[in-house]
């Protein structure tokens, strides 16, 4: 196992999500700035919907469409574990973003940890 408990698991993440970009703080906010659009903005449009808000500029259909895909995508990630996991797919997606804009807001103020040890600040790329 990678981690062994859920605060572990965030620690780990917000270590090396960042890191896996080599730095480079452009690339890595377009890069889960566009996961989470992709993902979640189509549940946002329909929430919005069912509230009698629309947006003009993404219909509900397309929306629904968006999120059938997506469900699609996360079924074939989950095959090997119960369907229902399937549904939880925003939930999934939520948590790795706010990981990564954890991971970017650590590293680079320097408050980051491992096991009780304060890691150096990384030299940052634009």
């Amino acid at each position: 196992r990678m981690y062994r408990s859920f605060p572990s698991a965030v620690a780990g993440f917000t270590r090396t999500l960042f890191s896996f970009f080599d730095y480079h703080v452009l690339l890595y906010l377009v890069a889960w700035l566009w996961i989470g659009c992709i993902f979640l903005e189509p549940l946002i449009i329909l929430l919005l919907n069912s509230i009698g808000v629309e947006i003009l500029y993404f219909p509900a259909f397309l929306a629904w469409l968006a999120v059938v895909q997506a469900a699609c995508l996360f079924a074939l990630i989950y095959i090997r574990f119960p369907v229902a996991l399937t549904a939880l797919y925003p939930l999934s997606i939520g948590l790795f973003v706010w990981l990564a804009f954890r991971s970017l807001i650590y590293n680079a103020s320097g408050k980051h940890t491992w096991k009780d040890r304060d890691l150096p600040r990384p030299h940052l790329r634009l």
